[in-house]
């Protein structure tokens, strides 16, 4: 079975190349637009009051909610990882530059009311309700928020009594990981009456106006932050502002000239599809899984599991990678028997081409003799091809898993959703691919074992960036190919 596992590999390779091309790839059609003025800066009444935080504490997150614009100013994501509560800081008054990146300011054509006097709190079965309120020289404006306890949803019921005719405003910002670093990537989340759900990357975010939004907002790479219903028909438009370290959604209404009340509810939490479900099902297209995506939902549902026995992600990706190893290896086997057999049938080919050199009419015959004796090996590399989809859905469901971030493994890698930093995962796929490829290629010419040895420095420098997750994936295929190559090997012989 010459050259198998170097076959099979650069077939892997082009799987993860595959996935990250479709994972960077955006192909979504844009919604309706409104080019015209918008309006992005709020004047702010000169009023200050001392401020008034109240907490509130769910299964899922900690929130602080605050008089100052009577907004939400402090928001902390809680996970259980193995028994251990981890703290995901995605909204902070340290990181709050101006006042309309507040979440959930409300803002008039005239000079918008900032301290608010906050009405109260109370708790249901359900839900947390805090009310605030305010009466400026403009309008009166309060607010009522409802936080659910069972998922991240937070619904804001709006009364705005204009004393002159007025649009409102409501907008927020962002998610911003702390923590994420270089590795955050902020986009806008768009979905109109008349179109569907359209992702806005950050840079080409611009002077652009969304006409009737279903649902807007924007995400972060593991977080959501998302107006998902509105059920008074608030939201005439929607646009983007951008700050200098994230953007702010606004939604605007039409004017108004008389007492207004709307509800409006927002999805405040992470990507998971779970809870994203729980709020609106119409959430789970934040997941870009791109063409396998249809493969990838069970096989992280699938990780997730497996975590839930072994508690080690780490460990449950590689026995991910075996489960798939077993349940394609009827395939894969009878594909590497069948790609044995065309080696040898070239071989033959190229030795009665080698005799009946200058004999055209011989040469002729030899191959009509060996085809009828033989037949035509064909079908090879098709099981090996079958193996993309699935190791690229598998790739491209690791790339995007809130799972992995801050998730530990051994020893130095306390971190899944990151690249190894002592390269110790990437140096071993440079081992096992070279032991592979020298165990499947033995008697080979120096100039093939040279050409494999870059192949393999090579793949080794482009796994050095990928996260710690991808490695083991990558590790665990190259080391399981190897082992059946020389199983087949054995029992072949």
């Amino acid at each position: 079975m010459k050259k198998m596992t170097f076959i099979g590999l650069l077939l892997f390779t082009l799987g993860v190349q595959i996935a990250l091309q479709l994972y960077i790839s955006k192909r979504s059609k844009e919604p309706a637009v409104e080019q015209q003025a918008l309006n992005l800066e709020i004047n702010f009444a000169a009023d200050e009051h001392h401020e008034q935080v109240n907490t509130v504490t769910t299964s899922y997150a900690t929130m602080g909610f605050t008089s100052r614009g009577g907004t939400l100013s402090e928001l902390t994501i809680h996970r259980l990882m193995n028994g251990v509560r981890q703290d995901f800081t995605v909204l902070a008054a340290d990181q709050i530059q101006e006042r309309d990146q507040q979440a959930f300011i409300v803002a008039i054509d005239g000079k918008t009311p900032y301290a608010y006097h906050f009405k109260g709190q109370e708790e249901t079965d359900k839900a947390h309700v805090l009310s605030y309120g305010i009466a400026s020289h403009d309008a009166e404006v309060k607010k009522q928020f409802v936080v659910y306890k069972d998922r991240p949803q937070i619904d804001m019921i709006l009364t705005v009594k204009p004393h002159v005719p007025t649009t409102v405003r409501v907008m927020w910002p962002s998610p911003l990981l702390k923590g994420l670093g270089e590795d955050e990537v902020i986009q806008g989340l768009v979905s109109t009456r008349a179109t569907s759900f359209t992702k806005i990357a950050e840079k080409k975010i611009g002077v652009t106006a969304y006409m009737q939004p279903t649902l807007f907002g924007s995400e972060d790479k593991y977080f959501v932050f998302a107006m998902t219903k509105d059920v008074n028909s608030f939201a005439h438009r929607a646009y983007y502002k951008q700050t200098q370290n994230r953007i702010l959604s606004l939604v605007e209404s039409n004017p108004i000239q008389e007492e207004k009340t709307w509800t409006l509810s927002f999805y405040f939490g992470p990507k998971d599809g779970q809870m994203m479900a729980l709020v609106d099902k119409n959430l789970n297209n934040v997941f870009d899984y791109g063409l396998f995506s249809f493969l990838t939902r069970p096989l992280l549902y699938v990780l997730r599991k497996i975590n839930d026995v072994v508690h080690n992600y780490g460990i449950a990706i590689l026995l991910v990678t075996l489960l798939l190893k077993i349940l394609l290896l009827p395939f894969t086997w009878s594909g590497a028997r069948k790609m044995k057999r065309l080696q040898e049938y070239q071989r033959k080919m190229a030795y009665l081409e080698q005799k009946h050199k200058g004999d055209k009419k011989a040469l002729e015959e030899a191959r009509m003799e060996l085809l009828q004796k033989e037949g035509l090996p064909l079908g090879g590399c098709l099981p090996l091809l079958l193996q993309i989809p699935f190791l690229a859905a598998l790739q491209s469901g690791l790339n995007n898993s809130l799972e992995l971030y801050r998730a530990p493994f051994i020893l130095w890698i306390k971190d899944l959703s990151v690249a190894d930093p002592y390269y110790v995962l990437p140096f071993l796929i440079l081992v096992f691919f070279l032991l592979g490829g020298f165990m499947s290629q033995k008697g080979a010419g120096a100039r093939q074992n040279i050409w494999m040895i870059v192949g393999a420095v090579v793949f080794m420098a482009f796994t050095a960036n990928l996260s710690a997750g991808l490695c083991l994936c990558i590790l665990g295929n190259i080391g399981l190919h190897t082992l059946q190559t020389e199983l087949q090997k054995a029992i072949d012989a």
